[in-house]
């Protein structure tokens, strides 16, 4: 075991060791001068010959709080060594007063410990590279004489976030830097811990590394593993190499600023798809549609507070039944939905979770609070997956919640982008036709949001390297995507959910080298459907027939195929929330939004001389042609995923009334119409119903899955010709 002497204070050594397993050496003591990095005990507890950490606010004065800093010069971790665990111990001899608790930190790494009255200083912890990584680690009620050890994955990922900046690290001349933080009221009685005894080397304070080997084992399955990393609200130009793809085609880059170093390098080790969009902008609608390969008007989830059904045909429940172990980690939301249908292992938190101090649900029973940003907490249980299961094929989704509001980000990136500002957007001022006035998120709240993206491509780095460090990387096809987009004042909005571009359309870039040229850049249009049969697809196993969306495998193999050139998006109002029920249909050219049961709002877009859709067309009559011809379309599109605007006119002779019967194409979403006219000009509302999630017909295999229909009877009694129809109103 290494020992190493990292500090003295007065007559007390505290000798801070790391084990690694396999290591063995002498007593090395590093520093000769107690006084320069001794701990201040000026009023400590007296008659003490330990190191005392008292409490109170963090002042550098006589009646203030102490810190404790441990320094550990790290080791290096060897060819084919992976981090697989740590955890720090110290000893408790003696605890003193009542309101107050202890926190661990990270404070940073060094090349040397000449920073170490910075680190000693009582006055701060604003240094921005500080992480907490475990809340009250100490509380009035721990025993004395008894040694205490962090628990959680927050240590590992920090330890393993070095490993990573430096994977050539040969062991010689780095240290980190951890902290004992006091964590209370200030006053009279808040003395604190007594940590540790020089006189005792069982109880010197110390830092395990637990370490695996990772040869590439010749037994490992040559099948493919997947990793799916979402964030959320992620526009698609919300990447550095995006903005500076604008720049160079002589459009507006709102944040030329913004640096995502990860996921440029991601980017180009394998494709980006450059016009990939969700078909419902918001958060559990797209997880639903993203799992299931299926429209959510069928999947059934077409809010936030729904549940996904347990018994729905996903890529993990395909993937598992093939022998697969499936993970969840992260961010799932389906209300407050507790299980994972189709996941082996799961570490999620429920519904939105926060950024700091989440409760994580461990397999859906086990509760544990991370201490951490909550997308460090999500990496370090990532992390962990991929290092216990990198013998057996594995298919693991990460959900980030970041950049979702309230944007939190991580204390080490709250300082970035402080004097950046965003440019402005070319629709910034353009209302859509059902908003009154303008909605806006500040200056700072922009810069929050590419802080916390910031987080995410640190922690999408850190788990690059353990696929690094495992040897997995070759073999593991990792897609990163986003849930939707987000408005930042473009069309003056903020949030997702209608069908502006800036919300339906996301990141995806996915890296197979087995399978993917580097560098790939696809204009196909790519829909977050096409993620399930796309990942059963490329594992080599059938894609069910009841999923809607289609493998990119030929795409990504560089294949000439017939492909989509337009999709019908879908949003259903909900109370509460701004928008109304909204169909789209979008081409490679033009956009058409329709808004059931507002005529008036009716929006048509050429995205190619209007990219920010800022010109409605649908009203000028040199584009009736296009209207038309989008319309026509629009409606085969919706008949074909299983919706409808209105059905054609049909007609009950006079002195013949009959019952008009209609069969529901769709299971779940907006409100229908039964009317009636004599001249085609003025229709009569007659009846209303809304699709009932539990019948419909399925409309990729025909069958029948239930006899629902709405029926009217024919109650014309003057004679007249009676034509009725059906029509799809909305919810508002």
């Amino acid at each position: 075991m290494l020992n190493l002497f990292m500090k003295k204070s007065g007559s007390a050594s505290i000798a801070l060791w790391i084990g690694l397993f396999g290591s063995s050496a002498g007593t090395i003591p590093l520093f000769s001068d107690p006084a320069d990095y001794a701990i201040n005990l000026t009023n400590g507890i007296s008659g003490q010959t330990t190191t005392t950490l008292r409490t109170g606010a963090n002042v550098n004065t006589p009646s203030g709080g102490r810190n404790a800093v441990f320094i550990f010069q790290l080791p290096a971790l060897g060819t084919n060594v992976s981090l697989a665990d740590a955890q720090l111990s110290f000893y408790v001899t003696g605890s003193h007063g009542a309101n107050f608790n202890i926190d661990l930190w990270g404070i940073g790494f060094a090349t040397n410990t000449n920073a170490i009255t910075k680190y000693l200083a009582a006055d701060t912890d604003s240094d921005s590279s500080d992480v907490k990584l475990q809340d009250n680690i100490l509380t009035p009620a721990s025993a004395t004489n008894t040694t205490y050890t962090t628990t959680g994955t927050n240590l590992v990922s920090y330890l393993r976030s070095f490993y990573s900046a430096h994977p050539d690290y040969s062991g010689s001349g780095s240290y980190v830097f951890l902290r004992l933080n006091p964590d209370g009221n200030p006053g009279s009685g808040n003395a604190g811990f007594d940590i540790g005894s020089g006189n005792n080397p069982t109880s010197l304070p110390g830092l395990t590394l637990y370490t695996v080997s990772n040869p590439v084992s010749t037994n490992r399955p040559t099948r493919p593993n997947f990793l799916i990393m979402i964030t959320d609200d992620q526009r698609w130009d919300a990447l550095s190499l995006v903005q500076a793809e604008l720049q160079a085609s002589n459009r507006v880059a709102r944040f030329p600023w913004f640096q995502t170093p990860n996921l440029d390098r991601l980017a180009g080790q394998g494709a980006r798809f450059r016009n990939a969009f969700d078909t419902l902008a918001l958060c559990s609608c797209s997880r639903a549609a993203l799992l299931s390969g299926v429209y959510n008007h069928l999947n059934g989830v077409i809010n936030n507070s729904t549940p996904f059904p347990s018994n729905t045909v996903t890529c993990a429940t395909v993937l598992r039944d093939a022998g697969y172990y499936t993970g969840y980690i992260g961010k799932w939301h389906m209300g407050s939905q507790v299980n994972r249908p189709g996941f082996d292992y799961s570490a999620s938190f429920i519904g939105q979770g926060v950024y700091n101090n989440c409760v994580f649900v461990l397999n859906g029973t086990q509760q544990v609070k991370a201490t951490n940003w909550v997308d460090d907490a999500t990496t370090a249980y990532a992390t962990n997956f991929i290092y216990n299961n990198q013998d057996r094929s594995f298919l693991l989704f990460v959900g980030f919640k970041s950049p979702h509001d309230p944007r939190t980000p991580a204390t080490r990136n709250q300082n970035l982008y402080a004097t950046n500002l965003p440019n402005g957007s070319p629709n910034q001022n353009v209302l859509s036709p059902y908003q009154t006035s303008a909605l806006s998120l500040t200056t700072n709240q922009i810069q929050n949001y590419f802080q916390c993206i910031q987080g995410v491509d640190q922690n999408v780095g850190s788990i690059l390297q353990a696929l690094d460090d495992t040897g997995l990387a070759s073999n593991t096809v990792v897609i990163y995507l986003s849930d939707n987009g987000f408005y930042l004042n473009d069309h003056a909005q903020y949030d997702k959910r209608t069908a502006y571009d800036e919300s339906l359309r996301v990141p995806f870039l996915l890296r197979y080298p087995k399978l993917v040229a580097p560098g790939t850049v696809l204009d196909q249009m790519l829909l977050n459907i096409d993620l399930a049969p796309t990942i059963i697809d490329l594992a080599g196993l059938a894609i069910p027939s009841i999923m809607q969306g289609r493998s990119t495998k030929p795409l990504l193999q560089g294949q000439s195929v017939a492909w989509r050139d337009a999709f019908c998006y879908e949003y259903f109002f909900e109370n509460g929330y701004f928008g109304p029920t909204e169909l789209a249909f979008r081409t490679l050219t033009n956009k058409l939004v329709v808004y059931p049961g507002h005529d008036a709002w009716l929006e048509l877009f050429d995205l190619m001389a209007d990219p920010y859709e800022t010109n409605n067309l649908a009203r000028d009559p040199a584009q009736a042609g296009v209207l038309a011809d989008l319309t026509s379309r629009f409606n085969v599109c919706l008949d074909t995923m299983g919706l409808m605007l209105r059905t054609s006119a049909i007609q009950f002779s006079p002195g013949n009334p009959g019952t008009f019967t209609w069969l529901s194409h769709g299971g779940i979403g907006p409100r229908y119409q039964f009317e009636s006219t004599t001249n085609f000009i003025n229709w009569t509302p007659v009846q209303q119903f809304k699709m009932d999630p539990t019948n419909y017909i399925n409309p990729v295999t025909s069958a029948i899955d239930s006899n629902f229909s709405a029926s009217m009877l024919d109650a014309d009694a003057n004679g007249s010709h009676a034509f009725y129809r059906v029509k799809m109103i909305g919810d508002n």
